[in-house]
């Protein structure tokens, strides 16, 4: 019997609920996880979930994405793209690497490469381990508020 690879463990730190949708870009340096609707591109410095209820309308880019939910828009990583049973990307991955899931629906090509920066980055992505543990822990209510409260902040600025 084959031994089956271990699920990575993404430690959250900042959170978009289900009942949320960002119209426009997001720019964030923490690993998000995306249970509600964003429109508009992603970037992170670090690696994105995409629940079940999550949906992108955007390019995303990411050190590792991980998709559970539905993208519709080309996703960039210096890791890994990671597409779960549930998940569906409508659109083209370049990546260290493509890990589908049985069930998963990908419409798109795909590039497995070594990339150094995403091409279209806002900002340079660096890869770092990520912390042990969160030192600070915080609710979801608070959190959502905090990317609210950057986005309205990017928008402005």
């Amino acid at each position: 019997m084959a031994n089956k690879p271990k699920k990575a463990v993404i430690k959250i730190s900042t959170f978009v609920d289900s009942t949320t949708r960002i119209e426009g870009d997001v720019f964030s340096e923490n690993n998000l996880k995306i249970d509600g609707t964003i429109n508009g591109n992603l970037e992170s410095k670090n690696d994105i979930v995409v629940s079940e209820t999550g949906v992108v309308n955007g390019n995303i880019y990411a050190n590792a994405v991980v998709v559970n939910g539905v993208v519709a828009g080309n996703i960039t990583t210096i890791d890994t793209v990671t597409l779960a049973p549930s998940g569906r990307i409508e659109g083209d991955v370049e990546a260290l690497g493509l890990i589908a899931d049985i069930g998963s629906n990908f419409h798109g090509r795909c590039k497995v490469t070594k990339i150094e920066e995403p091409e279209g980055a806002k900002f340079e992505i660096k890869v770092e381990s990520p912390p042990n543990e969160i030192k600070e822990e915080k609710d979801e209510q608070a959190v959502t508020s905090e990317l609210l409260a950057q986005v309205a902040n990017e928008i402005a600025g």
